[in-house]
């Protein structure tokens, strides 16, 4: 897949286990059961993550495995910290929760900004750390956005190429490789329109 067609980054950035949260009751990509939603953050670390074969396998858009991607994403993300001598992120399920759903708005109400308008509780970024209750000292977001077109591409290398996009913007970078921050997840959606899909990404950070 040649998904460098159309690739956005927010320029600007924020900086300061329980149930799934009712906002993603509707999203079926995020609800489908899989090994790579939760269990896979147990089992594997840094290095043996990217042993397995499944992050190989091709991207199809009409059989998405939306969690494999959102651990590619984490591993990757955590891949960088470690080359520049960083601690990884930790995985927390509630702060995947809060990027995910960020992700899925944009999807479904095709916007693409770190602020909500369709849904008032859900506005600012402060305000979905506040709505899935998370306790912070600083948090951050990034987000990214780029056209999918079909051809050949493995979930690996989609995250790694949403990653790299991320990490090549300056205020994006400054985020991913912020030492105070102790968790950092990803969250994915795909976006449907009539020119085709999108993939959204929404990373949060925070310390606590």
């Amino acid at each position: 897949m040649k998904f460098l067609i159309v690739i956005n980054l927010l320029l600007c950035s924020f900086s300061v286990s329980s149930k799934d949260s009712k906002w993603l009751k509707t999203f079926t990509l995020y609800n489908q059961p899989t090994y790579y939603k939760s269990a896979v953050f147990a089992a594997h670390n840094e290095t043996s993550f990217f042993q397995l074969k499944d992050i190989q396998k091709t991207v199809k858009i009409d059989s998405f495995d939306l969690h494999l991607l959102n651990a590619c994403l984490f591993y990757v993300c955590n891949k960088i910290r470690i080359k520049h001598k960083l601690l990884p992120f930790k995985m927390d399920e509630q702060l995947k929760q809060v990027a995910s759903v960020h992700s899925y708005q944009m999807s479904v109400h095709h916007f693409f900004d770190h602020y909500n308008s369709f849904e008032p509780a859900l506005k600012k970024p402060l305000d979905r750390f506040k709505a899935l209750n998370i306790e912070f000292v600083s948090y951050a977001e990034n987000c990214h956005k780029e056209f999918l077109e079909d051809d050949e591409i493995s979930y690996l290398q989609l995250a790694q190429q949403a990653i790299e996009s991320l990490y090549n913007s300056p205020v994006h970078r400054k985020n991913i490789l912020n030492k105070n921050y102790v968790f950092g997840v990803s969250g994915a959606a795909l976006e449907k329109t009539k020119d085709g899909f999108f993939l959204l990404v929404t990373q949060n950070f925070y310390n606590n």
